[in-house]
């Protein structure tokens, strides 16, 4: 848990230099203004209701619900009267491993042409995150409609989250300079990071650091953004390198599709660390960290009637 807080504050400091070469993406995404909350003023809701997400609860999936999406969101039930202050969504964790379930959402209605954004009100605030959600493991919890600064009518309605993913993969470099893959702590079945195996020697430095990262889904998109981190261990924990920012990689947004890849090359040459003074700025013979962090798009649809 202290190296995962660690690993957030980081993000939050800096980013990560590293280059992009995708097998499967040509045009990288942007974010638009679309994308932000709309929030308006409202005096008439009560401070109570301003935490969004209530009553959760983690439990099994059924038997019958472990087939499907790898993580997939749900209204339950899918059915609502327009008068409905509130929502029970799911959130079906079925093949991603562990992960901390996402308390960001969105609300938006379908006007016949296109998903137009629900309105938050000014003073709304998402406190903390959710529950640590095992593979196997569902997560309900409950979302407010806030009508009080929405006007409601019968249609289509949608509640949307991004579930932030992290990847951790292990691996060594030896003494003749060879890299190998120890270990791959990634999302599950669904998703997979790994470093493959690089032979090389001491008297040919090692000057960037290949990674992959494989989509095994059939119908689970997911979008990978910046973010390496890499470590090395000092006999007693992981300790971060400093990594120089790569302009040409910097906040884009590279979609993978289902059942693709997408290769990265991490610079490590060793003029470009010694963000601990306990690490040896040399990237030479150790046990290393990699960590990226990812995100999945989800939305669960929804009826007022």
């Amino acid at each position: 848990m202290k190296n995962f807080l660690l690993t957030l504050i980081f993000l939050l400091i800096t980013v990560c230099s590293c280059r992009q070469r995708s097998q499967t993406i040509d045009q990288p995404q942007t974010k638009s203004a679309a994308d932000t909350l709309s929030v308006v003023q409202t005096e008439n809701i009560k401070e109570e209701e301003l935490t969004p997400w209530k009553s959760p609860q983690v439990s099994d999936i059924s038997a019958s619900e472990l087939s499907g999406k790898a993580i997939e969101l749900r209204a339950t039930p899918a059915v609502y009267p327009v008068s409905a202050s509130r929502i029970y969504v799911t959130l079906y964790n079925r093949n991603l491993g562990q992960i901390i379930a996402q308390i960001f959402y969105y609300l938006e209605y379908y006007n016949g042409e296109q998903w137009e954004r629900m309105h938050f009100p000014e003073n709304l605030s998402f406190e903390g995150s959710g529950p640590l959600l095992d593979q196997g493991k569902q997560y309900q919890f409950t979302v407010n409609l806030f009508p009080d600064v929405n006007n409601y009518k019968t249609g289509r309605y949608r509640v949307g989250v991004s579930q932030l993913l992290r990847f951790d993969t292990y691996f060594t470099v030896d003494e003749s300079y060879t890299v190998q893959m120890t270990e791959a702590n990634h999302a599950g079945g669904a998703f997979e990071m790994t470093v493959p195996t690089i032979i090389s020697n001491p008297q040919l430095q090692i000057d960037t650091l290949k990674v992959i990262i494989y989509n095994h889904t059939r119908d689970q998109e997911l979008i990978s953004e910046e973010g390496f981190i890499l470590s090395r261990f000092n006999g007693d924990d992981y300790v971060f390198y400093k990594m120089d920012p790569y302009n040409g990689f910097r906040g884009k947004i590279y979609n993978l599709s289902p059942g693709q890849s997408m290769e990265f090359d991490i610079p490590v040459k060793s003029d470009q660390y010694l963000f601990d003074s306990s690490v040896e700025p040399h990237f030479g013979p150790g046990k290393y960290q990699v960590i990226k962090f990812s995100k999945v798009d989800l939305t669960g649809e929804f009826r007022l009637e």
